[in-house]
């Protein structure tokens, strides 16, 4: 019997682990959110809710991506030479804005689904407790997904590097 609830209270501090993690993984989207609001409001007057959405989430993936790309090749240059040193920039960051299409596509699903979970309360909670629930509620579905298909990371950093 002891071994039962053993492992009932091991798998809710598992669980209890992931929300808190959710939780935790909320704060830096939260920045963002907050950081990009005005240039979503000023492209939102002039577009559609997906080409704003899609756009800024574009900016935001691709400043990540080139910092996580270049920052270990500007701490520790391996190429000599100007002229190689801008070709080998150029086509990476052609390659990296290539490849924040598809990361863009995956990311405006989640987009979707947090609005989509922002809107249903509404009018029920205060706006940042909403934002916090919704993206909370949306990262928990990421891990789920991430647990159906555990490679996914993997094969994202390979296409990045």
């Amino acid at each position: 019997m002891s071994v039962i609830l053993q492992s009932i209270g091991a798998s809710l501090l598992a669980i209890l682990k992931i929300i808190i993690l959710c939780i935790i993984l909320t704060i830096p989207t939260i920045i963002l959110i907050y950081i990009f609001k005005k240039k979503f409001l000023k492209l939102r007057k002039k577009k559609s809710y997906l080409y704003s959405t899609s756009i800024i989430i574009y900016y935001i993936l691709l400043v990540i991506e080139l910092i996580a790309y270049f920052l270990p090749i500007i701490i520790n240059p391996t190429i000599t030479g100007f002229w190689n040193w801008l070709i080998f920039s150029l086509l990476n960051v052609i390659k990296l804005a290539i490849y924040n299409l598809l990361i863009t596509g995956i990311f405006i699903i989640f987009a979707f689904i947090t609005t989509a979970i922002f809107d249903l309360f509404k009018n029920k909670i205060k706006y940042f407790y909403n934002l916090i629930i919704s993206l909370t509620i949306t990262n928990l579905i990421i891990f789920i997904v991430l647990l159906i298909f555990p490679k996914l990371p993997a094969m994202v950093i390979y296409l990045i590097y």
